[in-house]
């Protein structure tokens, strides 16, 4: 065997192994995508919600940047219902596109029933046909998910490019191909001189990948989002039939793209693979990236409205899954009921719950209600309104976001949600807490009010707890009592929640009373959670400090002046 026998020898034995590598990579992704697609299903998601993810240009982006026409949720009642933790609990989307998706679609509340029930029909679709959602999981999985930057910016920053004509890199290319042939015919002469090309191409290639190198991400992410829903509409799911002809019809003129994705596959990628790796010098040698790069740029720019379009189909349809993986999740994990909500369109609030819950408790105890007017709610420390009013409102929400609500039925009109709860002094902008809150309630109103806007002949579904406790008991109950009236006279159906029995009596012309109870013993309070008519005629606030361990003079001394003020309506000055 001479020496260009076994030079030819280890090269095709160098082709075999990474041939065996590529495919045994491949089918080990494969496998692991499936296990997890198995394994995840009907469970509560495991993501990584590191620092930085939920910034303006990660999950949020898309959000924060589309347009948007229709009521969302904003910061002040999303932070009330900690519906960062609701969004961490539905996230069991397998892509990027997916999970931004939904966080935008949490906070958009739906106007519109037929999509609603779409939304539904897809869910339900895909929980009674396993083999088909998982084909259409593993696509989305292959997909995956950024972890620091975000789809909605990446579309962003296509359109943002500007064309670039590739021709130092073609010249590049063109030198190091006449070298090769220079070396085949001459190597020693030209042997010199292939070095220094490719030495000239690798500095001119870092130059400029320098300067668009966050735009490989960003066609890699693409290209991949585009070979998904070619991929999707191949597989011919029934269920989804109109939206993989879409999908077809916005992938197809970005086909090319798919086509060269595997050029945008960094070595140091988290997907990447030893093909990558030897990828990464190839292209530092030939630009081959660099001139598709200007080339792909061009067509994504041409394209960006079949972007946006596969992106919202995509978004949708991991987003549907993950509605149906959720709802599975509470009827079988959880054992709790799962309802679809029933959705009118109306000027007239109202609401009818059976057995509603909050999604984040275990063993909850579920409440009913059926109301046409706003409720006022009373009863002692602890005892649940707090807890019920996020009840109601994570429902309202979740009933015009996921079509699922977490009771055994609810009906009720389409809503604007506003909240007023979990407020904080703003020490920023140097206000006290009864500046924030004041400015809180006054948004509320506003909406109400706002006879211009092009949702007014919606309600609002507005929830406040302890309105207005950041000042005086006099003023208190003056000015919260004439708050809570205006807003029962608008467009409007609130849930108020408040300490000040007060109230109860002055509003019970426009609210509708409800309490919470509990049975006090000598040493401990136990509370039902259960919602009950009426208003409330017990407190325990004084009696907890004694079972938390305050001294008994405190705690007789405490009673004695409450049970004095409520026989003379007046304070007795203490004396030493």
């Amino acid at each position: 065997m001479d020496s260009k026998q076994a030079i030819l020898l280890v090269v095709i034995g160098v082709i075999l192994l990474i041939a065996a590598k590529m495919i045994y990579d491949g089918f080990n992704r494969k496998k692991k995508i499936m296990q997890r697609i198995k394994r995840s299903y009907g469970r509560l998601p495991k993501n990584d919600y590191s620092a930085g993810r939920y910034n303006d240009n990660g999950i949020a982006y898309y959000y924060k940047n589309r347009e948007i026409t229709t009521p969302v949720i904003d910061d002040i009642t999303w932070n009330d219902l900690d519906m960062e933790t609701i969004y961490m609990i539905l996230n069991n989307t397998e892509s990027g596109v997916g999970e931004e998706y939904l966080y935008a679609l949490l906070h958009t509340p739906c106007m519109d029933e037929e999509k609603l029930k779409e939304r539904d029909r897809i869910a339900s679709y895909f929980d009674e046909h396993e083999q088909e959602r998982t084909k259409v999981q593993y696509e989305l999985g292959k997909l995956g998910k950024l972890r620091n930057s975000s789809v909605g910016q990446y579309l962003t920053g296509i359109r943002s490019m500007r064309p670039h004509k590739p021709t130092l890199h073609i010249i590049c290319l063109a030198a190091l191909i006449l070298a090769i042939f220079g070396c085949i015919v001459n190597p020693t002469r030209w042997l010199p001189y292939i070095f220094l090309i490719i030495v000239f191409n690798m500095v001119i290639y870092f130059k400029r990948k320098a300067s668009i190198s966050t735009y490989f991400a960003v066609f890699s992410y693409l290209s991949r989002m585009n070979q998904a829903a070619l991929s999707i509409a191949d597989l011919k799911c029934e269920g989804i039939a109109q939206y993989s002809q879409m999908l077809r019809d916005c992938a197809k003129p970005l086909s090319s793209i798919s086509r060269y994705s595997w050029l945008f596959v960094s070595g140091t990628d988290f997907s990447a693979d030893l093909l990558a790796i030897i990828l990464d010098y190839i292209k530092m040698m030939t630009h081959f990236d660099m001139i598709l790069f200007d080339y792909l740029a061009y067509r994504l720019f041409k394209y960006g409205k079949e972007l946006d379009q596969i992106m919202e189909i995509i978004g949708e349809i991991d987003c549907d899954i993950a509605i149906a993986s959720y709802r599975r999740y509470m009827a079988d994990g959880q054992k709790t009921p799962v309802c679809r909500p029933v959705l009118h369109s109306g000027e007239k609030g109202f609401i009818k719950a059976e057995n509603i819950y909050h999604p984040m408790i275990v063993n909850p105890v579920m409440n009913s209600i059926s109301e046409d007017k706003s409720v006022l709610l009373t009863g002692s420390n602890a005892s649940g309104k707090s807890t019920f009013l996020k009840t109601v409102a994570i429902n309202a929400i979740l009933a015009q976001t996921i079509c699922t609500c977490l009771a055994d039925s609810y009906e009720a009109p389409f809503f604007r949600v506003y909240s007023s709860m979990a407020l904080k002094d703003d020490i920023q902008s140097n206000e006290s807490y009864y500046i924030v809150e004041i400015k809180s309630l006054k948004r509320i109103i506003d909406a109400a009010s706002d006879k211009e806007d092009a949702y007014a002949h919606v309600p609002v579904l507005c929830f406040i707890d302890e309105v207005l406790r950041g000042t005086n008991t006099i003023e208190r109950i003056a000015a919260s009592s004439r708050i809570l009236e205006a807003i029962s006279h608008m467009n409007a159906m609130c849930f108020a929640a408040t300490h000040d029995i007060e109230l109860t009596a002055i509003l019970e012309k426009d609210f509708s009373n409800y309490h919470f109870q509990e049975e006090v013993s000598d040493d401990d309070v136990t509370f039902d959670y259960v919602l009950h008519p009426g208003r409330a005629t017990s407190r325990n606030a004084i009696k907890l400090l004694g079972i938390i361990g305050f001294n008994k003079d405190i705690i007789q001394e405490a009673t004695k002046a409450a049970r004095d003020f409520e026989e003379t309506g007046s304070w007795a000055a203490l004396t030493d």
